[in-house]
């Protein structure tokens, strides 16, 4: 496998708890990571957008949501906390591609961490130079 580290973001992550385009490839990748074939790196805000996107955006149950988020406890994923390096990097990319804070964090862990950021939509994260930024399905081709 070319890939044996990578940043996953929340359109990855997303995908283990719902059932939607690409979400076996999704499963694949958190299995891999389970497997120790892969380890997986994500910044704190995951947690943030997963359960704003469960609740809101897919309007699961308080039991299923505390279900994603034991199975996010229990996986092997490393969440790395902002610190003033990556809050820098993050800038810079959110304002030289007109990004959200969001999605620029995910590209300046990636880029900090030297490894390929997985994403389901490429359309924003696409745009960084910084960041070498997988689409999910390539990733798993690896």
């Amino acid at each position: 496998m070319a890939y044996k580290k990578a940043v996953i973001d929340a359109s990855v992550a997303v995908k283990w708890f719902s059932d939607e385009t690409q979400t076996a490839a999704a499963q694949r990748i958190l299995a891999s990571a389970f497997e120790r074939d892969r380890v997986l790196y994500a910044p704190d805000l995951l947690w943030y957008e997963i359960g704003n996107a469960l609740g809101k955006g897919k309007r699961m149950s308080e039991e299923k949501i505390l279900a994603a988020f034991g199975v996010l406890f229990d996986s092997p994923i490393e969440f790395v906390r902002l610190d003033q390096t990556m809050m820098h990097t993050t800038i810079h990319l959110m304002a030289a591609y007109g990004l959200t804070f969001y999605d620029a964090a995910y590209g300046a862990l990636a880029h900090t961490l030297g490894i390929p950021l997985i994403t389901a939509n490429p359309k924003d994260h696409g745009k960084m130079k910084e960041a070498s930024v997988v689409n999910i399905e390539k990733f798993l081709g690896t």
